[in-house]
């Protein structure tokens, strides 16, 4: 029998996604002999569908990590609308005009739709980052991106680690002050690979 308070794994399909009156969102997850409701964030209600295969770790009905062949994550809370409005607003006259940015603005959407689309799921544009740090390209003329931040409004949780791929998502630990008000937290993605020809 699973204690209450401790940490339990189950994997299987996503059986049912539902919203109760409060406006707290949950998914059952069923390995074909146990069903396990959690709550979780409206983030991660929005990327997963309903018979999805996942494995998921919870703690007293509550959410603690997710993951499939795809993504793998802790919980974060995104104000996607929030976010978005905040991209969709956000002028290309407002960011850097260095080469490797404006290398990572024209190439990084195409050569990492998968990286791109789970952005836009978020409400974030992968061509507006925050910031981008790079090194010099190698003897091949490949730019690495080590990291690029973008700002998201919502909550975190700290420890937030997730992947799309082969390129590492996480909670910022450094970044300049972005001059935002509210809840907000940085996204920092990366390593990124990109050609210069």
């Amino acid at each position: 029998m699973k204690e209450k308070n401790s940490y339990n794994e189950i994997s299987g399909i996503i059986a049912k996604k539902s919203k109760n009156i409060f406006g707290k969102y949950y998914i059952e997850v069923s390995d074909g002999i146990e069903k396990v409701k959690v709550e979780l964030g409206r983030a991660l209600f929005d990327i997963y569908n309903e018979n999805d295969e996942i494995t998921i770790g919870y703690m007293n009905g509550k959410l603690i990590n997710i993951r499939n062949g795809i993504c793998e994550a802790t919980e974060i809370d995104v104000d996607v609308s929030k976010t978005k409005q905040y991209y969709d607003n956000l002028s290309y006259d407002n960011l850097c005009k260095c080469g490797w940015c404006v290398l990572y603005y024209s190439k990084a959407k195409q050569k990492y739709p998968d990286v791109a689309g789970w952005l836009e799921s978020q409400g974030i544009d992968i061509n507006k980052p925050f910031e981008a740090m790079s090194i010099d390209p190698d003897d091949n003329g490949v730019v690495e991106y080590i990291a690029v931040q973008y700002i998201v409004f919502g909550k975190y949780g700290i420890d937030y680690n997730t992947s799309v791929g082969d390129v590492s998502v996480r909670i910022a630990q450094s970044y300049p002050d972005p001059g935002v008000e509210g809840d907000y937290f940085v996204l920092e993605i990366g390593p990124m690979k990109l050609e210069t020809d």
